[in-house]
């Protein structure tokens, strides 16, 4: 495992950590306290040193999980406080379900209005003076938006920045220029783009041409070949994916310019012009995740999985009656005609 010094701060992280969302028996009631548990341990085992966490996510639950560890790894927690109440609040309680002092706490932004109203009721103030006080050990920010991290990034508030990048959804490339300056330790979100840029193998039958070069491999060499990605985070539950992806992160992780842009080409043209990046941008525009609807397009028209689309989308077909699809547009930095899309995917169901 290739460890690596996560920006201006002490830590030395592994490559790769373990995203603990998929670890959440609130959402998924297969798991089990030994299931994540096994999960957590086969991960150290294998030399991963750090996990995401999130208040999001179930961190009493996650630190049940990790009890009989013997050797802990580096934790990271976000909130999304909008006072410094709520800040002081999320923080104590953070430590009281760990059990442990974060190594990293993030605060959640969600647009530049978000982060300007945080600063002003004090949240990001709140956040500096727990580090001072010894109670985290480095301050985060995390966000789908670059444009709140381009702001963000210039207050020098943050000695960890998280975001998604991957080899389709690249706009984080546009911080990476600050990095030299404000130092701060870059962690990838999202390498595989919700699972978009690996075949899920639903059928081993299928074989769609193209899709050998949508793998894990690709899909991580590629972000941690930057200079400026000093780690990334996979949510994995299975065995087989933590052993697979620590096996790749174990490997030569360089790629040249002309590689990264081969890839990004090739990639590009297995999805074709107009695909959803899972970037999140359009979160909360309304009762469905488009994210989640879209991507079930892709598995149907790129990867051809049909029958999984047309099993998952039975289920919510009828939440997208009478949706507004312009406020997904809208908010869409791709540009894409949502709609049509779905007309699409509608149209895939009656194959």
């Amino acid at each position: 495992m290739e460890y690596r010094k996560l920006g201006r701060t002490n830590l030395k992280v592994s490559a790769i950590g373990l995203g603990t969302g998929v670890l959440n028996p609130n959402k998924d009631s297969s798991i089990t306290l030994e299931k994540a548990r096994k999960t957590i341990e086969l991960a150290v085992s294998n030399g991963i040193n750090f996990i995401d966490v999130g208040k999001e996510y179930d961190e009493e639950f996650i630190s049940k999980a990790m009890e009989k560890i013997r050797k802990k790894p580096y934790v990271i927690t976000r909130s999304e406080s909008k006072s410094a109440e709520e800040m002081e609040k999320d923080i104590k309680d953070s430590i009281k379900k760990l059990k442990v002092k974060p190594d990293v706490y993030e605060i959640m932004i969600n647009s530049v209005e978000d982060l300007r109203n945080k600063i002003k009721e004090g949240v990001i103030e709140t956040l500096k003076k727990a580090k001072f006080e010894g109670s985290i050990k480095f301050t985060g920010i995390f966000s789908h938006k670059i444009e709140v991290l381009k702001e963000a990034i210039k207050t020098n508030e943050f000695d960890v920045v998280m975001t998604l990048y991957n080899v389709v959804h690249r706009m984080a490339e546009e911080i990476f220029p600050l990095k030299e300056k404000y130092r701060f330790g870059f962690i990838a979100a999202a390498p595989f783009a919700t699972g978009i840029l690996v075949d899920p193998k639903y059928d081993e039958n299928i074989h769609i041409s193209g899709s050998k070069s949508m793998n894990a491999e690709n899909a991580l060499k590629f972000v941690l070949s930057s200079k400026f990605v000093d780690a990334t985070v996979v949510g994995m539950k299975k065995s087989e994916h933590i052993v697979k992806n620590t096996e790749i992160v174990s490997k030569e992780l360089k790629l040249t310019k002309k590689e990264r842009i081969e890839l990004i080409e090739k990639t590009e043209k297995f999805l074709g012009k107009e695909f959803c990046r899972m970037c999140r941008y359009c979160e909360g525009c309304g009762e469905v995740s488009m994210a989640d609807v879209m991507k079930l397009l892709i598995l149907g028209k790129n990867f051809g999985y049909l029958n999984f689309v047309k099993w998952q989308f039975s289920e919510i077909c009828n939440k997208l009656e009478g949706e507004n699809f312009d406020k997904y547009k809208k908010n869409c930095p791709y540009n894409l005609d949502i709609e049509k899309m779905i007309d699409e995917l509608k149209n895939y169901m009656l194959k």
